[in-house]
């Protein structure tokens, strides 16, 4: 097994190695939350990192590779490139997804990533069950005895709390009352909310969820099925 050691000297295990976009050798170390990129590694394939007060900026160079310049900025005594910026500039294959506004096109963002997005064991599997509270996602760590962390105590699940895809989608709001003036032209202003879920779905399609948008004007209703 190879390990990789990290600033306070602690080496942890590798999992794995592939490849992504522009980088040819990509480690897999689960015990790292977030992803580290290697300017030695970078040079060595011809590519060039250049360092400013604020940020760095690293070019193709001499590598021969086709990409933009990938821009990070200085964080926390570090430079931070966001994942983001580094798939739209490298053009690595989530790009292609309708998450993403057309390459070239102002601001770069992406409505699937979050920027607070973590690597870990943990984190990794209250993603993919869909964001379950700290308690459930140590019940399904326990239930199929999944690896990647040694000890289940509750305390190791705490920071899920914070997560903030769960915090934007659990959001409440507040009681609406009163009338709301119609718009003065047509079109103009329209209103959406959603309704469910049921406990009896639709017997044709399944649906457990009303999506309905309300023109001001009009009052014209469309409803889709979910």
């Amino acid at each position: 097994m190879k390990y990789v050691y990290v600033e306070n000297g602690t080496k942890v295990p590798e999992a794995g190695f592939g490849q992504c976009g522009i980088l040819k050798k990509v480690y897999h170390v689960p015990a790292l939350s977030h992803c580290l990129i290697s300017v030695a590694a970078l040079t060595k394939e011809g590519m060039t990192v250049t360092f400013r007060e604020q940020g760095a900026t690293i070019h193709k160079g001499f590598s021969g590779l086709k990409f933009r310049d990938i821009n990070g900025l200085l964080v926390d005594g570090l430079y931070k490139v966001s994942l983001v910026t580094f798939e739209l500039c490298t053009m690595a294959p989530h790009v292609y997804c309708l998450a993403h506004n057309e390459i070239g096109r102002e601001p770069m963002e992406c409505n699937l990533l979050s920027e607070n997005a973590r690597l870990d064991p943990i984190s990794q599997i209250h993603y993919k069950f869909g964001h379950p509270s700290a308690i459930k996602t140590r019940h399904i760590y326990k239930y199929y005895n999944l690896p990647g962390i040694r000890k289940l105590e509750i305390k190791a699940f705490e920071f899920l709390k914070n997560c903030k895809l769960c915090r934007l989608a659990k959001a409440t709001r507040s009681l609406f009352k009163g009338t709301v003036a119609r718009a003065a032209i047509m079109g103009k202003c329209w209103y959406a909310d959603i309704k469910g879920s049921f406990e009896q779905k639709s017997l044709v399609h399944g649906n457990k969820y009303v999506f309905g948008i309300i023109e001001s004007k009009t009052r014209l209703l469309i409803q889709y099925y979910i």
